[in-house]
Parts: C-alpha cells; structure tokens; sequence
C-alpha cells in the first residue's frame, strides 16, 4: 500500500531566507517510510528527505533560498517501497518578516528646543528589530542602535526644536529584512507660560497694596518669575524663590497714593519668554465713610448720650471721631470705655478750634468703640435746649464727611 499522509506538521525555525520544517510520518506493515517529500504548490520538489538512519519518529528538513518576508504554500507526501503517497500535508511557511508597526508611543519628557519619545516594538521571529528611526518630515532626525538592549522600550531625544511649536514625528523599526511601518506622534516642546488666573487683591493699605496669583508651569521649563506693570512700567519682579508659597504667587505693591485705584498687569516668565498679562483693578486704602446710625441712647437735663457707627476701610482702620457743635459754651464729655463695656470713665475737657470749627471733642478708637459702635456722653448743657450734633470719622488717610 501507499504511504498515508504526513502529520503534525510545524514550522521550527525561521530566518529571512529559511525556514525549518518537523512533521510526522507513520509506517505500514513491511513497507516503512523510506523518504519524504517537500514541495511548493504542489508542483516543484523542494526537498528530498531520506529516512534518518536508524528510524525517527519525527522527519525535519530547513529549505534554504527563500525569499525574505514571504509566505510558502509548502506540501509534503511519504515515499515508501510502493511508491509516493497521493495524499499530501498542506502547510503556510513564512520566511522573517520586518517589523511591525511600534506601539505604546508617547511623549516621555519637554524641553524648550528638544522633546524626548519612548516607544515599543515586537522582534519578528528570526530577525529581531536592530535600529529604530524617528523622521520628521521623511528626514531622519534621530537613530537608534539595538546595543544588546533588553527593556522592551526604545528611547529617543530630539534636539534644536523651536519652543513653543508642535511637530509630527513618525517612529519606525528595522531588522535585517527591512523597515516595518511607522507610528506617528504629535509632540509640543516648552513654550512660555499662559495667562495667569486666579488674580486677588489680598490687603490693602493707604500707600501698598498685596496681590495673588496662580500660574500653571508648562511642561519642561516652570515659570521662574512673573512681572507687575502700572502704566507700561514694571513697579515688582517676583522671582520663583521668594514670591512663590504653594501654588499662589504674592507680592506687595509701595509707593501708591490713599484713595486711589489702580490697574495692574501681571504676566509670567520662563526660559522661553513671557506670556500674555492679566489685568487686576485695585484700590488704596480711603477715608472712612460717612458715620451712620446715628442714635441718641440716653438724657438728662445737662447731658446727652449717643452712639453711631462706621465702618473701618480695608487696611485703615477708623483711628477716631470728632463730635462737633457750634456752640459758645464749654461741654464736659465722657467716654464710653472700650476695655470695659459697663465702666464710664471721665474725661472733662475744653472744646477746641480746628480749622475754624468747634471740635467738642475726639473720641478716639480704644476710648468709645464698644461692640462695633462708637458711644460718647456730653454734659454741660442747657436744659431744654436742642442741640446739633456733627459726627465724622478720621484715619490715617483722612477725614470722613460728617453726620
């Protein structure tokens, strides 16, 4: 009888130009297997086996010659005393591809004029990936050698970039049967800062103000200091060291003018140059505003008690108060003392001239604030008589209007 059909066929080994082939063959009954036979499509004898002396349970044979990167439609039949087999094992052999296509391509570090990529690429079987290329505009920019690697990921840095540009590099592996496809990757080197947010006037006082920000560090090159203009002149250069607490920048503004508002512009520095500025209204410490609530709390035929409130301007607290009548007659006053709410200390006085009012007296912040409200008691006067009152309230900035 004839031969029956190989099996188990697999291929072993695989170079650009060979491949390596093991199958089995089974034997008849006083007709073993003498040799096998391997051929392209069924036509083309590539190779002639003969039986291994002594027996083998598995035949094997490498056809040399092929081309690289190809696929082999390869068939083999037994030969025994009888004759050749009709019927044959059919099997796909392919010769080392190149490489595929890296995979896992990402952006690994910034720089202002370089970026660095970091990428992974699979070795086809029998001719492992030797360099990878990275191009930019079909130019090769970048070449990088095996060197007995062992990490699974390639690394490359590209050097003289323009900051702040986006490029479009395309990575790509070779072996020894040539370039496999490429990958391609959008990259941005360091640019100068953006626009700074989060802009607040923390304080201020009647000749300083102190301002906050926030500015976010581009990748590869952080912001190193930021810039305060008044007017197209920078009035502060806060450097990284010493003008950044956390994630806010902080700097205070001196020489101003009380009462005034200003606009600053404040923009953000690094090794690439300067962002576009951020505008931030602010205004000096004023004068108090007008005393209101004006309330009479007590009488007595020669005394009057009042109270009244006014509100401190941020950074110039309400030093004190002047109570004001035109009257001829000397009054006595007492204050409400601000250490202790239900003890009346007295302080007789004279009224005095300035600028060319009667200034009954002043009551000054730790003599008559109590509980947010102002408190004085005039005595002296004439019982029956209606009395105007004129209260205003002074810090270090100025006077209020009166009420």
């Amino acid at each position: 009888m004839d031969p029956q059909c190989p099996f188990q066929v697999r291929q072993t080994a695989t170079t650009p130009n060979s491949v390596t082939l093991v199958w089995r063959a089974r034997d008849l009954p006083r007709a073993p297997v003498e040799s096998c036979r391997v051929r392209l499509c069924t036509k083309k004898v590539l190779a002639e086996v003969p039986r291994a002396a002594g027996g083998c349970a598995e035949w094997s044979t490498t056809l040399s010659g092929l081309a690289s990167g190809q696929q082999y439609e390869l068939c083999i039949s037994a030969v025994n005393c009888n004759g050749e087999g009709c019927l044959f094992a059919s099997f796909l052999a392919s010769t080392s591809m190149p490489p595929g296509c890296p995979v896992k391509v990402v952006q690994k570090d910034t720089q202002p004029r370089a970026v660095s990529l970091a990428w992974e690429v699979a070795d086809p079987d029998g001719a492992r990936v030797e360099t990878c290329y990275v191009k930019l505009d079909d130019k090769v920019v970048a070449e990088v050698k095996r060197q007995n690697r062992l990490a699974p990921t390639w690394l490359a840095t590209i050097g003289n970039l323009t900051p702040g540009h986006t490029y479009e590099f395309q990575v790509l592996a070779a072996n020894c049967v040539g370039e496999g496809c490429p990958a391609c990757i959008r990259c941005t080197t360091s640019s100068a800062p953006d626009i700074p947010f989060d802009l607040i006037q923390n304080s201020a006082g009647p000749h300083a103000v102190s301002l906050t920000w926030k500015v976010v560090d581009p990748p590869g090159a952080h912001v190193v200091s930021c810039h305060v203009e008044l007017d197209s002149k920078i009035v502060a250069r806060v450097h990284r060291y010493n003008g950044l607490l956390g994630r806010s920048w902080f700097c205070t503004i001196f020489h101003l003018e009380p009462g005034r508002e200003y606009v600053f512009h404040i923009s953000a520095a690094n090794c690439v140059g300067t962002g576009p500025a951020a505008c931030l209204q602010v205004t000096t410490s004023t004068t108090p505003c007008t005393p209101s609530k004006l309330v009479q709390t007590s009488t007595a035929p020669e005394r009057i008690s009042f109270c009244w409130e006014v509100a401190d301007p941020p950074g110039a607290e309400v030093e004190r108060c002047h109570v004001e009548l035109n009257h001829h007659k000397v009054l006595n006053v007492e204050f409400a003392h601000g250490l202790a709410e239900k003890c009346t200390v007295t302080d007789r006085i004279k009224s005095v001239e300035l600028d060319h009012r009667r200034v009954v007296t002043e009551v000054h912040r730790h003599q008559g604030l109590v509980n947010n409200r102002w408190h004085v008691t005039v005595s002296g006067l004439e019982p029956g008589d209606r009395y105007r009152f004129l209260v205003s309230a002074i810090n270090c900035v100025g006077e209020s209007c009166s009420a």
